[in-house]
């Protein structure tokens, strides 16, 4: 106080207004600090979270959608032209082309050691799924319909069970990671909001007290010099 006392006036004056942007500075950095936060924790999500659940969505999707097509292939044999079972055929093998290419794009994605593990699990199932596909193509071309029917049944289920069992634990995997997450960023971008609400505060409150103090001893040296003045005139 003794040292604001003793200031001239324009010194007061750069006194506050040196305080206020100390404060807006201050506020500034911390809104920044937050802002590179929440770019980190979105960053985070997308690449760690949704990538790999989508990924496995599509995986999931296609495997389902790629026995359907193997089942209506064997079901409609008898009925397709030579030139209909070589479009399906084509279609069929395609399928398996694009969910290979799937899984190998969702082992590059940012997972867990133990999602890895899940992942090679799948790789493998699907290279048994696949060959499984193969004999039933290869059984209906060479013993009919009626076999390759039998085959298709006795050996596709039990595969595709196990594939979809390990994208259920792939699933479930990355969903704790993901509710885990949202708990520690939740936390995190909470604690981050009150501490910018409390330098924004308490910035307000130094900067508006510094702002009277100031002002009044202005106002007082205004008011001495008048009456100095008036003083001397009189």
């Amino acid at each position: 106080m003794v040292f604001i006392k003793n200031l001239k006036v324009s010194q007061k004056v750069v006194l506050i207004v040196v305080v206020i942007n100390l404060f807006m500075l201050i506020v500034t950095a911390q809104g920044l600090r937050s802002y590179s936060k929440e770019y980190q924790m979105i960053n985070t999500m997308y690449n760690d979270m949704l990538l790999p659940v989508n990924s496995i969505g599509d995986i999931k999707f296609e495997i389902q959608n790629t026995r359907m097509d193997l089942e209506k292939y064997v079901v409609l044999f008898d009925q397709y032209t030579p030139e209909q079972k070589q479009k399906e055929n084509e279609k069929i093998k395609s399928q398996f082309k694009d969910i290979n290419e799937e899984l190998d794009g969702f082992n590059k994605l940012n997972i867990t050691d133990e999602e890895k593990k899940y992942s090679l699990m799948l790789k493998n199932e699907f290279k048994e799924y696949e060959k499984i596909a193969d004999n039933t193509i290869e059984i209906c071309s060479s013993k009919g319909k009626e076999e390759g029917l039998n085959y298709c049944y006795q050996n596709i289920k039990p595969v595709t069970k196990e594939l979809l069992s390990n994208v259920k634990k792939l699933d479930s995997s990355i969903l704790n990671r993901s509710q885990e997450f949202y708990k520690v960023s939740g936390v995190d971008y909470n604690n981050t909001v009150r501490r910018t609400a409390i330098i924004i505060i308490l910035g307000l409150i130094v900067s508006i007290g510094i702002s009277v103090i100031v002002v009044k001893l202005i106002n007082k040296a205004l008011t001495d010099t008048v009456r100095s003045e008036e003083r001397r005139v009189g």
